[in-house]
């Protein structure tokens, strides 16, 4: 609703105000007794009695309100309520400010949680609206008009018929209906102590009548202040002061001999005579009972923050560190009768995960204290001569049902653990994926050397190989923090060599902490600060030592165990790609041993084969005169001669292909004329060895290949199958095509392969043992040259045996009709 509040500051309403403060400082009524009985009248939390100036609000009586608005404050009337109900000149009720567009950003709304109020004018002799008495809550609500009624009931008793009593006089102390209706106990004392009047709800309260407890001494009811004496001494200062007003706690004893606690707000009025304390008695013991169970609450609630793992902290509403958990006060070292501190003047303890220094006002529970809500911060928090640790922190403010800023709460999570091993994970996988591209040892050790430093925070780190087992130590890469290429320190002396001995003379790891090296990092002289930690761990594979790894610096977040394997992993990562190499250099030795090896039989052996073979031709042109032994020997050089030349060929042709030096001649062929042709070649063969062949093969199946490595493929399928089966036996060819891919089957009632020797069978020179056994001749190199060309041409050949069969094979060629062009070259067997 809209107030007019400009008739505020108009002169003559002004001075009124001021004799208002002179006649209602006379009045015999306690002013902050009568908003505590308003307050009450209406179930409210709020009440207030004030005189509203031209230009600020004086409370002259309050009840509940904060302790910046309480009784003899002077406010702004920016948050002045009483100024409205002046302004309307007339009881004034608000539901809900924060619904009425005029009050939404009063300060007594923004500021104080106030919701609701109702007001009563309080006016002078001549009428002016000079005050107002205030009931207030904290929460909307809907004021009845009898509580109106009521409230204005209570304003009229503190309205002036006449000018303040002149000293002598005796006030009309008479309030009759008023004190009779009210709920709270209303007591009038002499000031020798006795009992001079009581409201029916005294009475009530102490289970007396008036008419039993008027003239005894007011101890047999209650005790003000402790003890008689004190009481006595209240009563006096009162009544000769110029502080009339006074608010005590008190013990009353009900007639049974129950006794609790009360709050009394006392007040020295003159009277015929002589001086009274009045008093409003209000029974605390229910409050008591609930901060008994405050505390008995707060105790419980101690208990489980001090059972979590999780350090709690909190501070009320002016920065005030009130709450710290046991786990935070172990990790800060708080003695345990430690008391609250400004947490503004806290020393700077906490970092960013960079090392960046976070200042108090900007940590999680400062912000929180100014209404921010953090969620997932990650600090280092390093207390003076403590090891740094990392917290997973959340805060945020606390407030009660009104909104009031009660304080702030934050939680703190050490995580250092779960990051120091994403950190040693994350490192492992770097190391796993660095290795699987690294082209040399070089290369491989400095990345492990940067990835763990960097991981671990050191400063540097070195590797150490052995020239050979138990030879002489020799450093093989170094990784410094401040040159991380090594770059521009090669005159820095290696520093590591002592260590990794140590090492590999205990074949285990070795951890050097600051007791081990020294409390305090020493610096040498003209040199920099030692580090504090050092670890070195083995190069081990296969049991034999390669090396060892030492790294070192300042900071260790963890035991020295988790440091130690995880250490110890990279370098097992390292070792074996160590042996990897290794393995690389002997198959590639291996492989250069082959090339000189079929150099040496392509030209040493093939060349005096040639003039063998050369020489025995010639003697079969005059050998006709010989004796028949002698054509049979010089036979029998001749067909050794040919099938060793045969093997040299094949072995030759082999290599060619496997080194890829052998290149296609892809042409358009048909491989059903082929297969036909070398079956007729091999009649002869298959008929000494008393075999059918059985021709399945289609007029025509036609595909693009090497018309003369197709040969090759026919002819070796061809001849194992007639050479391994048994006299009688029968041999079948097949030939089809589907889905551009041409297959060749040749199918035997032969030995077989055993099962476990099935996955040798396309080795050089192999050649299975129930072959041998039964000496079947053969090289052990037509399956591997096969394979190979098949595989030239993009194929695949497969060897199995017959299916729901104890013997015989099914060798299956698979070649595409037209093979592509980036199909590749087959590698070495």
């Amino acid at each position: 609703m809209p107030f007019d509040v400009t008739a505020l500051a108009e002169p003559n309403r002004v001075a009124a105000v001021d004799r208002a403060r002179l006649t209602l400082a006379g009045l015999s009524v306690p002013l902050d007794g009568l908003a505590a009985l308003a307050a009450k009248l209406l179930d409210a939390p709020f009440g207030a009695v004030c005189l509203v100036g031209g230009d600020a609000d004086t409370i002259i009586g309050s009840y509940g309100l904060a302790a910046q608005l309480g009784r003899g404050r002077r406010i702004a009337l920016e948050y002045s309520l009483g100024k409205h109900v002046v302004a309307s000149d007339g009881a004034t009720v608000i539901p809900d400010m924060a619904a009425d567009s005029d009050l939404a950003d009063h300060r007594q709304l923004t500021e104080h949680g106030v919701r609701a109020f109702v007001g009563a004018p309080l006016h002078g002799p001549a009428g002016e609206p000079v005050g107002s008495i205030i009931v207030a809550d904290n929460k909307p609500r809907q004021w009845s008009a009898r509580q109106v009624a009521q409230l204005e009931m209570v304003a009229e008793v503190l309205r002036p018929t006449a000018p303040r009593t002149p000293a002598g006089a005796l006030p009309d102390l008479e309030l009759g209906p008023l004190l009779e209706s009210v709920l709270e106990a209303f007591v009038a004392i002499d000031i020798d102590g006795a009992l001079v009047g009581m409201n029916p709800a005294a009475e009530a309260l102490f289970g007396r009548t008036a008419a039993e407890a008027v003239g005894q001494p007011i101890s047999d009811l209650l005790t003000l202040e402790g003890d008689a004496a004190r009481q006595r001494a209240l009563f006096a200062e009162m009544a000769t002061t110029d502080r009339p007003q006074h608010r005590a706690l008190a013990t009353g004893r009900a007639v049974d001999g129950r006794e609790f606690s009360l709050d009394a707000y006392l007040t020295c009025v003159p009277s015929r005579s002589g001086p009274l304390i009045c008093g409003f008695l209000i029974d605390t013991s229910e409050q008591a009972e609930v901060r008994r169970y405050a505390a008995r609450q707060g105790s419980f609630l101690n208990a489980v923050l001090d059972s979590v793992l999780t350090g709690i902290v909190a501070c009320d509403p002016n920065g005030m560190v009130v709450v710290a958990n046991r786990p935070l006060r172990e990790w800060y070292r708080l003695p345990d009768d430690w008391q609250p501190f400004d947490l503004g003047a806290a020393s700077t303890v906490a970092y960013e995960l960079d090392g960046t220094a976070v200042p108090a006002a900007e940590t999680p529970l400062f912000r929180a204290l100014h209404g921010a809500v953090v969620q997932g911060q990650h600090l280092q928090i390093k207390p003076p001569g403590r090891q740094s640790r990392t917290f997973l922190l959340n805060a945020q403010p606390v407030r009660d049902g009104g909104g009031q800023l009660l304080g702030a709460v934050a939680a703190l999570h050490d995580v250092t653990d779960q990051m120091r091993t994403d950190r040693f994970r994350a490192c492992e996988l770097e190391v796993v994926r660095t290795l699987a591209y690294a082209k040399s040892p070089t290369d491989a050790i400095a990345a492990v050397l940067h990835a763990m430093a960097a991981t671990l925070r050191w400063s540097w780190g070195e590797a150490w190989l052995l020239a050979a087992p138990g030879g002489r130590l020799q450093p093989a890469a170094r990784w410094l923090a401040d040159d991380p290429d090594d770059s521009c320190r090669r005159d820095v002396r290696w520093q590591g060599e002592a260590l990794a001995r140590q090492c590999l003379e205990s074949g285990q790891a070795v951890w050097l902490g600051p007791t081990d090296v020294g409390a305090t990092p020493v610096r040498p002289p003209g040199g920099a600060l030692e580090p504090r930690h050092r670890l070195a761990v083995p190069i081990r594979s296969d049991g034999a030592e390669l090396g060892a790894l030492a790294l070192s610096g300042d900071e260790a977040d963890g035991p020295a165990e988790h440091y130690v394997g995880f250490a110890q992993a990279m370098a097992a990562h390292l070792a074996a790609f160590l042996a990897r190499h290794r393995a690389q250099e002997l198959r590639a030795e291996l492989d250069r041993s082959k090339d000189d090896y079929v150099a040496l039989v392509g030209h040493a052996v093939r060349t005096p084969l040639t003039a063998i073979g050369a020489y025995s031709e010639l003697l079969r042109d005059s050998a006709v005169s010989w004796p028949e032994d002698d054509r049979s020997m010089l036979e029998a050089i001749t067909r050794n001669a040919e099938t060793l030349r045969a093997i040299i060929e094949d072995l030759l042709d082999l290599a060619a292909i496997e080194s890829g030096h052998a290149n296609l001649q892809l042409v358009d062929t048909d491989l059903a004329p082929l297969a036909r042709e070398v079956m007729a070649a091999q009649a002869a063969s298959a008929a000494a060895n008393n075999v059918t062949v059985v021709d399945r093969v289609p007029d025509r199946l036609p595909l693009h290949a090497d018309q003369t490595r197709l040969r090759q493929v026919v002819e070796n399928l061809l001849s194992n199958a007639i050479k391994y089966s048994p006299e009688g036996g029968e041999v079948k060819v097949y030939a089809s095509s589907h889905d551009d891919v041409a297959e060749l089957t040749i199918t035997d009632a032969g030995v077989g392969v055993p099962t476990e020797e099935r996955e040798q069978l396309f080795r050089r020179f192999f050649r299975a043992s129930n072959v041998i056994n039964r000496g079947i001749p053969g090289t052990g190199l037509g399956l591997a040259l096969v394979r190979a060309v098949v595989e030239m041409h993009g194929g695949d050949l497969i060897v199995a045996p017959v299916p729901g069969s104890g013997a015989g094979t099914v060798a299956t060629a698979r070649l595409p009709l037209t093979p592509s062009p980036g199909d590749p070259s087959p590698g070495p067997s």
